[in-house]
């Protein structure tokens, strides 16, 4: 029971440090209360663990691999988050991925 209650603390305060990273890119509290109603599927921690897991691959395939989850599922998943965000998170090029600034920024706080 106790672990159970940690980590629904932990959960808590992601969430509330999501919050500060959406203040930080500029968001206004209506906007991130309004993410359902602008039709676009809020942040989840999956899609965090999975910009994790390709930025310390450095490789759509390689963490696919490690997730267990196809690389097609992986790349959607890194696509919808930079959708929500509405910022490019990674610079994909063919025998390289790197993180832009904002995503370096992102994946400091996910760490």
């Amino acid at each position: 029971m106790l672990l159970f209650q940690i980590r629904i603390l932990g959960a808590f305060e992601l969430v509330f440090e999501i919050i500060d990273f959406f203040r930080l890119l500029g968001y206004t509290a209506c906007e991130f209360c309004s993410v359902k109603q602008r039709g676009v599927k809020p942040v989840r921690i999956e899609q965090l663990s999975h910009l994790r897991a390709v930025v310390e691959k450095r490789s759509f395939s390689a963490a696919a691999e490690v997730l267990f989850i196809t690389q097609g599922a992986l790349s959607k998943s890194i696509k919808s988050l930079e959708d929500e965000l509405r910022v490019r998170l990674l610079t994909r090029k063919r025998d390289n991925i790197s993180l832009t600034p904002i995503g370096s920024l992102l994946y400091e706080y996910i760490n």
